[in-house]
């Protein structure tokens, strides 16, 4: 074979050499993308969150977007709870909401002093903390779910904590709830301010633990929360707001 011949040949080599790379890349890339499409969607950072599934990995970045009306919306409107969109108020001294919603159904029954008006973020949080906080650790605990939740109330014009010169509280804003307790199946009634610390009854030790887990699961789905550990005016329920700084107590 002359050493034209021979290029000639060498260059064939190549290029089938590099087709057929080329051809095994594709099929590698290909059943990735069909595996990829077989995973649901908690697993893919791009699609949207479904309030109703279990967590995801990608559930941090997902919550993130729903500080966006529109996607907040979708999401709740997707899922089982049952709201519609909130007139806009507009209070003295910087008080009011805009983009809120009446949670008119959620993952449990609410005893509310009022409509549960409240920014829409907050209430997907609240969502995500009944479904996947609340109602397993009552299971774990009590061996039976939480028919109701009780609170304090959501909107308030008024300052932290109500003192004189403070900054205006989330609740002015409605985006914070205060929770004071729960109610079991059976009507047991697990109060926040009685059942914080462990005493000497039966049952207390459980209602503790109960407590002290709901209120952990909850820093890491509200951006503020604060129990009866965090200062007095806490002593009695659970602050858990939506507001600009990250804190738990």
């Amino acid at each position: 074979m002359d050493e034209s011949s021979q290029r000639a040949r060498r260059r064939f080599l190549r290029w089938l050499t590099a087709l057929i790379a080329t051809v095994a890349l594709s099929a590698v890339w290909l059943s990735g993308l069909a595996a990829l499409g077989a995973l649901p969607d908690r697993y893919k950072a791009w699609t949207t969150l479904d309030l109703d599934e279990p967590a995801g990995p990608f559930d941090p970045v997902k919550r993130l977007k729903l500080a966006a009306f529109p996607a907040c919306l979708d999401a709740l409107d997707d899922s089982r709870a049952r709201i519609r969109t909130a007139e806009p108020l507009s209070g003295p001294n910087g008080c009011g909401y805009d983009e809120a919603v009446v949670l008119e159904r959620s993952g449990h029954a609410w005893s509310a002093p009022q409509p549960m008006v409240m920014r829409c973020p907050l209430a997907a949080a609240l969502y995500l903390w009944e479904r996947r906080v609340v109602a397993p650790a009552a299971e774990a605990h009590f061996g039976q779910g939480v028919s109701e939740i009780r609170q304090y109330g959501i909107y308030s014009c008024r300052t932290v904590n109500n003192r004189a010169g403070a900054d205006l509280s989330e609740h002015a804003k409605a985006n914070a709830v205060d929770v004071s307790g729960f109610v079991l199946e059976d009507g047991t009634v697990i109060d926040v301010r009685s059942g914080w610390s462990a005493g000497d009854e039966a049952g207390a030790a459980e209602t503790a633990a109960f407590l002290r887990e709901v209120h952990a699961g909850a820093c890491g789905l509200f951006r503020g929360v604060i129990g009866p550990d965090g200062d007095a005016a806490h002593a009695d329920h659970f602050h858990l707001d939506m507001g600009r700084w990250r804190y738990c107590r």
